[in-house]
């Protein structure tokens, strides 16, 4: 009767010989605190039930499902609905690694490292392939598709200290805008931090309008024409809006506040009243 139903049936016949195949991806990150996530996935067959045991490394702890583990290996059970499982670990006792695909034709690997810069990483071995995401402006992952028995060896160091800025200026954008009586001048600065500290700012006889730190409203008040800010470590923008009240004269120097660091983005916009005209400039 199996055998009629079968024959009648070709694809459930199929699906039934398929041998179980998955995909062990291991991803790292190295960063203040060092993890690994392990994660299977099915690729067939797509409606049975798999079971496989996924060994674990030696440098590895993990922190949840604890119960699957035995003989320092993950027991993996997914059922005919489930594609995906996985478990986080942490790093500990080593700083030197080595990666060997394993022997088994029922599982295929991947390996993906973030490294963040605060550490420095030597890789030998295999290969690496374009990861399956990336930024030119964020941190480079490092991504392998290991054969069975190929590996790779790295280990990570503390790279030495450097003396230089902890703040980064990466544009500074003004608006000014001069109406007949007043001038409030809008001032957007874009900086990256290391740390925390006090950012001065020089603005003179101008009153703060407003001041906003990444959107929330900051409350500070100028000292001999100082404003002083705390900045934040991470990518941040600082927009403050100051006013100056004065008649425009014939000739008007537009000053805006003094930055006591380097930048080289700086983009300046004058807005002038209808019944104005803008004869002459220089700067």
């Amino acid at each position: 009767k199996n055998v009629a139903e079968n024959d009648k049936n070709p694809v459930a016949s199929l699906e039934h010989s398929v041998s179980p195949l998955l995909l062990v991806n291991r991803s790292f990150v190295f960063a203040n605190h060092w993890s690994l996530e392990t994660g299977v996935t099915r690729q067939a067959p797509m409606d049975s039930t798999i079971s496989s045991q996924v060994p674990l490394y030696d440098f590895e702890r993990p922190v949840n499902h604890t119960d699957n583990i035995k003989n320092q290996h993950m027991n993996v059970f997914l059922t005919s609905t489930q594609n995906y499982f996985s478990w986080r670990s942490s790093i500990q006792g080593t700083n030197d690694f080595k990666l060997v695909a394993m022997q088994n034709s029922s599982i295929n690997e991947s390996w993906q490292i973030l490294v963040y810069p605060n550490w420095h990483i030597e890789i030998n071995g295999i290969p690496a392939v374009a990861p399956d995401y990336s930024s030119f402006d964020d941190f480079w992952v490092y991504q392998y598709f290991p054969r069975a028995g190929e590996s790779i060896a790295f280990s990570l160091s503390k790279p030495p200290a450097v003396k230089g800025q902890s703040v980064a200026i990466e544009s500074v954008n003004q608006v000014f805008n001069v109406s007949k009586r007043k001038q409030i001048n809008t001032l957007d600065i874009r900086y990256r931090a290391t740390r925390s500290e006090p950012f001065p700012l020089h603005i003179g006889d101008a009153d703060v309008n407003q001041l906003l730190h990444d959107g929330s409203q900051v409350n500070l008040e100028k000292i001999d024409g100082i404003l002083t800010i705390n900045l934040k470590p991470g990518e941040h923008l600082i927009r403050l809006i100051l006013e100056t009240t004065s008649d425009i004269p014939f000739s008007l120097d537009l000053n805006g506040p003094m930055v006591n660091q380097e930048f080289s983005n700086l983009s300046s916009h004058v807005q002038i009243p209808e019944n104005r005209w803008l004869i002459y400039a220089s700067g």
